[in-house]
């Protein structure tokens, strides 16, 4: 019977295709930060997140921004998410040039 497999997919597809609903943190070429499009210094950012974190529906912070930067200080960032309680990490990174 292939009836289950037709129902399950489209909700796969669209599972796929849907970001999370989770806290956006984002890197410019200047390592410049916003958390959820609003700008953010470094050092209130394990707080912000910590709050943006308990607003989310899913606990998961998705990392944006120019791959050069993003590489260097994703480490540091990640770390913060896991403390500030986040459940997954999900990195899109931009190619340089791509806007």
């Amino acid at each position: 019977h292939d009836e289950g497999k037709e129902i399950d997919l489209p909700a796969a597809e669209v599972a796929e295709e849907m970001p999370p609903e989770g806290v956006t943190v984002e890197i410019d070429e200047f390592g410049v930060l916003k958390l959820n499009s609003q700008r953010v210094v470094e050092g209130e950012l394990a707080a912000r997140l910590e709050i943006a974190l308990e607003a989310a529906r899913d606990k998961v912070v998705v990392l944006k921004g120019d791959q050069r930067v993003l590489l260097g200080r994703a480490v540091n960032i990640l770390d913060l998410a896991q403390k500030a309680g986040a459940d997954g990490i999900a990195i899109a990174t931009q190619q340089p040039g791509a806007d």
